[in-house]
C-alpha cells in the first residue's frame, strides 16, 4: 500500500475528497498522507487555512468522540453503582461488566458521532471551496427553467 500526495489543482478535483470514495478500489490501493491545494484565485494565506482545515477534516477518525463519550459513561456508571443502595460492597462481576460494555457501547456510539461530524462538516468545507473557485465560471450542469411567477 503506497501513501501518497492528494493534490487539489482545480474544482473538478473536489471529488477526491468525497468521503464515500475513501472506499472505493483504487482508493484502498493509495492512502494519502496529506492533502495540498495548488489552486488560483485563493492567497496563500488561505490556501494554508484551507489545507489545515481539509487535513484535519479528511483525516479526523472520531477518537475524541470516542474518548469524551466512554470516560461519561464509566463516570456514569461508576457513580450510579457507587451510590445505588448497598454502595460499592456489593459489586460484582455482573456490574464490572456492565461498566465494560457501558464503556465500549458509548465509545463506539462517540466515534461513529465523531466520524459523521467530521463528514458533514468536510462536506460543507469542500462545497463552499467549490463554491469559491466557480464564482464567476459557468456552472458544469444544466440551465434550469426559472419560475413563472415571478
Amino acid at each position: 500500500m503506497e501513501r501518497s500526495v492528494l493534490t487539489i489543482a482545480s474544482s473538478n478535483d473536489l471529488i477526491l475528497l468525497n468521503p464515500y470514495r475513501r472506499h472505493s478500489k483504487e482508493a484502498r490501493r493509495t492512502r494519502y498522507s496529506e492533502i495540498k491545494l495548488q489552486l488560483n484565485g485563493m492567497t496563500p494565506a488561505e490556501i494554508v487555512a484551507k489545507e489545515k482545515s481539509l487535513n484535519r477534516l479528511y483525516f479526523d477518525c472520531g477518537c475524541a468522540e470516542a474518548t469524551a463519550l466512554g470516560l461519561a459513561a464509566l463516570a456514569g456508571l461508576g457513580a450510579w453503582l457507587f451510590f445505588r443502595p448497598g454502595g460499592i460492597a456489593e459489586f460484582s462481576t455482573f456490574d464490572a461488566a456492565t461498566l465494560v460494555v457501558g464503556f465500549f457501547t458509548a465509545s463506539g456510539l462517540g466515534k461513529w458521532i465523531g466520524r459523521l461530524r467530521a463528514r458533514s462538516a468536510l462536506a460543507r468545507e469542500v462545497n463552499a471551496l467549490r463554491t469559491h473557485l466557480t464564482a464567476g465560471t459557468t456552472p458544469d450542469r444544466a440551465p434550469h427553467a426559472k419560475c413563472g411567477h415571478s
